[in-house]
């Protein structure tokens, strides 16, 4: 049975192999959240794992904005 959980790990490697794998956009990787970082942007990744593999996930950067709170966008 798969098996979800977050990862918020700053060089996830195994998330940018998946995302390799799956022909993903630069923007979803471990280093475009490095490249965000210092701007204020914190990334967390949702994955699902098959007996330690992952099989589906989504990384999700967020950043705390004044008077808004905070805001986040999916890849």
């Amino acid at each position: 049975m798969p098996q979800v959980y977050i990862c918020a790990d700053p060089e996830c490697t195994a998330w940018d192999r998946f995302v390799q794998q799956c022909g993903g956009s630069h923007v979803q990787s471990s280093l475009w959240a490095q490249v965000k970082r210092p701007l204020g942007w914190q990334a967390i990744r949702l994955i699902a794992a098959n007996d330690g593999e992952i099989i589906a996930g989504m990384q999700i950067l967020m950043r705390r904005v004044k008077l808004v709170g905070v805001v986040a966008y999916p890849f």
